[in-house]
């Protein structure tokens, strides 16, 4: 399935960027006591707050966007939160999470960095620092200690490689969807056969598996599927 930017913001509060796992590379995502999961999606090209959630309700916002402001009413109307700030009508799926007080929104906050520099911008953002760089290890990664998940818990990143955010001291790991045809069977237990006499390879074999079919029944899961629907 293909998302663009677009399909992946109107859909952003089915998507886990952060999961409970645990050191076997086993999801929990039914096995918390609460079902609770903490889920932190990053926007690397960043977000026009007032495009996603324009205060509509201001007197000056029409004149202070121009071309920009989206309209009230009609066709591509804003959803109205409050009658003062609204949703882009993009974001139908969040607009009834909203009505569900299942969202809240932060406006207008930001890190204390000032320069032009995306990249130290991106650095700050993620380790959590007052300036790019005073920091090695990534905010989220040191919140996972005061939420419990530093002894052989850690956090599921949905990318290749974790990102500087849940980088640091507590163990985590990252997954992302297969993008080729699973293999057969016939090629599985020839390499399983292959790597019979490699205790190392054996074991990375036999977790990579089992990582592989975890994820895929937790994102098969119906639970990550009843989301509001635009």
């Amino acid at each position: 399935m293909h998302f663009d930017r677009r399909s992946f913001v109107t859909s952003a509060a089915a998507m886990s960027a952060a999961a409970v796992f645990d050191a076997k590379a086993r999801f929990a995502f039914a096995a918390t006591p609460d079902d609770r999961r903490l889920v932190v999606v990053i926007l690397r090209g960043a977000l026009d707050g007032l495009a996603a959630v324009p205060p509509h309700g201001d007197k000056d916002y029409a004149d202070a966007r121009g071309a920009l402001a989206l309209p009230t009413q009609g066709t591509g109307a804003i959803h109205d939160l409050d009658g003062f700030f609204g949703l882009n009508p993009a974001l139908t799926n969040l607009k009834a999470l909203y009505d569900a007080r299942q969202l809240v929104v932060f406006h207008n906050i930001c890190s204390p960095y000032r320069d032009r520099s995306h990249f130290d911008g991106q650095n700050v953002l993620e380790a959590g620092g007052t300036s790019p760089h005073l920091l090695q290890d990534g905010w989220l990664n040191r919140a996972l200690v005061p939420m419990g998940l530093a002894n052989g818990d850690g956090a599921l990143a949905i990318a290749q490689t974790p990102p500087l955010m849940l980088s640091g001291k507590v163990q985590t790991a990252s997954w992302m969807p297969a993008v080729l045809p699973a293999p057969d069977e016939l090629f599985l237990s020839q390499v399983r056969a292959l790597y019979a006499g490699d205790a190392v390879l054996q074991a990375s074999l036999s977790s990579a598996l089992a990582l592989q079919a975890s994820a895929q029944s937790a994102m098969d899961d119906p639970a990550s599927n009843n989301m509001p629907r635009g």
